[in-house]
Order: structure tokens, then C-alpha cells, then sequence
């Protein structure tokens, strides 16, 4: 409804912004022919619709170029091959972790391990391990809240 040639610029530009940041969460959320209309206001006159479209456009190029017109696909779409557009319920698994073989190594290495639980770093030296900060009572800090909400109730 805010994405109409009614509407003032101003309007049209959220309109347009507001439809990419959700397309750029859920792609699948756009049809081809709403995408096609959308895009078509990079030709406008007022500059923020136009780049707002503009922005659009380049998000589908990125994510799903199937639904865009052969001729808003852009230069890198047909020398980049076969990009697969995201299907719903379809996971995601990754078959290998990057620098997974900086953790094998790591194994091999253990950490001095004390017994004590009080987070202060033993053998990093004064400079570089935890500072035991005093607990406050939260006595003393409930009660003078406590007194600025009776205040507030008189």
C-alpha cells in the first residue's frame, strides 16, 4: 500500500526500504511479478524511490536472480553460473567447519586446571589475570529504590 504512484516519495522510499530488509530475511516472501513491479520505480524521478529500487534489484541479483527480468539480472549472473534460489524447509548443513584443523591441533593442548572455581587466572602474573571486584549488598541498593517508589506513590 505505501509503494504506489499515489503516494509521496518520501512514503515510497520506506515502502521500497522496508520490502528489501524483509526480503533480505526471507527471500521467498517476494513473488516474481511484485519484484518486477517494485523494480520497475529504479527509472523514477524522485532519487531516493530510484535508489531504494535500485537496492532492491541488487538484493535479488545477490540472493535469488531467477525471479528478475533476463535483462535486470545483471552482467555477473551469466558468468557466475547457476546460483540456487533458497527453497523453503530446506536445511543448511555444512559438510566442513573452516580451520577445523586449528581445533585438532589444539586438543593435543591442556588447559592448567586447579580446582578452583573463584575465575581468577592463576600463572598469568598480576598484569593479565582476573581483578576480584567487592560484592555490594543489594540490600542497601534496593532500599534507596525502594524509597524513590513510595515517593512516587504519595
Amino acid at each position: 500500500h505505501f509503494v504506489t504512484a499515489r503516494s509521496s516519495p518520501d512514503v515510497m522510499t520506506v515502502g521500497l526500504n522496508t520490502a528489501r530488509e524483509i526480503c533480505r530475511r526471507c527471500p521467498l516472501a517476494m513473488s516474481a511479478t511484485l519484484l518486477q513491479d517494485l523494480v520497475q520505480y529504479k527509472n523514477s524521478k524522485a532519487k531516493g524511490v530510484a535508489m531504494a529500487a535500485r537496492s532492491l534489484l541488487q538484493l535479488f541479483r545477490d540472493v535469488n536472480p531467477a525471479l528478475l527480468v533476463r535483462r535486470d539480472r545483471g552482467k555477473d549472473a551469466a558468468t557466475a553460473g547457476s546460483l540456487e534460489a533458497p527453497v523453503y524447509g530446506r536445511r543448511h548443513v555444512a559438510e566442513a567447519v573452516a580451520d577445523a584443523h586449528l581445533l585438532e591441533t589444539m586438543a593435543g593442548v591442556e588447559l592448567p586446571d586447579d580446582g578452583s572455581d573463584d575465575g581468577s587466572c592463576s600463572g598469568t602474573g598480576s598484569s593479565g589475570g582476573w581483578i576480584n571486584m567487592p560484592d555490594y549488598e543489594s540490600s542497601d541498593h534496593d532500599s534507596s529504590s525502594d524509597d524513590d517508589d513510595n515517593d512516587d506513590e504519595r
